[in-house]
């Protein structure tokens, strides 16, 4: 007898965790289908409020942080995919004003002044100064696989592109996206063709598509070739300052 009340009750006992498990289930269910705002989702809004999921899930593993931006807690992710990466150089802007970044995680780096003695396979390097008076990490040239998408390093809102001439020779634009939790300052980019964004559109990290990297390997030579080899192309990346003049922003 008291073998069979032994599997009674953990037989009920199963059935209570079973219970909460389906509570709980349904309860997720019910976020998914039910904003805050009350309305009922359709099966369309609701795939991609999945898919909007499996993309912040897709960031946070292919597009990861690679710095913090100066004092603040807001991070800059990568902005290719970590396949395409060749490297990163982080080294002075042309800005005085320029923020400074923070190295992140495995993307922090050593100075190394003589390209020779460095090695290629490294994910990131401090590149010798340019005697520019500006934080030492306060620009980052990101090398990456020719013709690989750039997607936006932080959420906010584009609210520059600008067509120039770099160096006075060669075409390029200038975008600057505000970040969301940071309004005083602007990231800013150079070095991509295709773009694929407009002024006043809304961007997230690591998935909106801002266009391609430009070639500029064969017309110029760049720093970042002195470490990474000849022939690669990377974007620029830097933070400034709201309303800081475009002219002061090279690679």
């Amino acid at each position: 007898m008291k073998y069979i009340f032994k599997q009674k009750k953990e037989f009920t006992i199963q059935k209570k965790v079973i219970s909460i498990i389906a509570i709980l289930a349904s309860v997720f269910t019910i976020g998914l289908l039910i904003p805050k705002d009350g309305q009922i989702k359709t099966e369309d809004s609701l795939l991609k409020n999945l898919s909007n999921r499996n993309n912040i899930f897709s960031t946070l593993t292919e597009n990861p942080p690679f710095a913090n931006i100066g004092q603040y807690q807001e991070l800059l992710f990568l902005p290719a995919k970590e396949s395409n990466l060749i490297g990163i150089g982080y080294h002075q802007a042309e800005n005085r004003k320029a923020l400074e970044m923070i190295p992140k995680d495995s993307f922090k780096a050593i100075r190394v002044d003589d390209p020779s003695k460095f090695n290629p396979n490294k994910r990131s390097v401090i590149m010798a100064p340019r005697g520019r008076g500006s934080p030492i990490c306060s620009a980052a040239d990101i090398a990456v696989k020719r013709d690989s998408i750039i997607y936006a390093p932080v959420s906010g809102k584009i609210v520059k592109i600008k067509e120039y001439s770099l160096y006075g020779k060669y075409l390029d634009y200038h975008i600057e996206i505000r970040p969301n939790k940071l309004s005083n300052i602007r990231v800013a980019i150079i070095h991509i063709k295709d773009l694929k964004i407009e002024v006043g559109q809304e961007v997230n990290k690591g998935i909106t598509e801002l266009g391609k990297v430009r070639s500029l390997s064969k017309y110029m030579h760049t720093q970042i070739s002195d470490y990474y080899g000849p022939n690669v192309e990377h974007i620029h990346i830097q933070i400034n300052p709201a309303e800081e003049p475009e002219e002061k922003i090279r690679s």
